[in-house]
């Protein structure tokens, strides 16, 4: 699994909301939890249908702080 930051361009604006999706749910263990298609969209590689519950399970244990360097690569 790896991250791949949004490059500028096409697609940007709906990367960076998806990995600020991402951090949100990480942070505050709460909403909706990420999809697929939002891990995809952000740029994170490697998730799938038999992976996802398992990565937001670990998202959702703990508040994870410091996401806000998410996608300032």
């Amino acid at each position: 699994m790896s991250i791949r930051f949004a490059a500028a361009g096409t697609g940007e604006a709906a990367a960076v909301a998806a990995q600020t999706a991402l951090a949100t749910y990480a942070e505050n263990n709460t909403g909706t939890a990420p999809t697929v298609a939002d891990y995809t969209t952000a740029g994170v590689t490697g998730v799938d249908a038999t992976n996802v519950a398992a990565l937001n399970a670990a998202l959702a244990s703990t508040p994870v702080k410091g996401t806000s360097e998410l996608g300032s690569a």
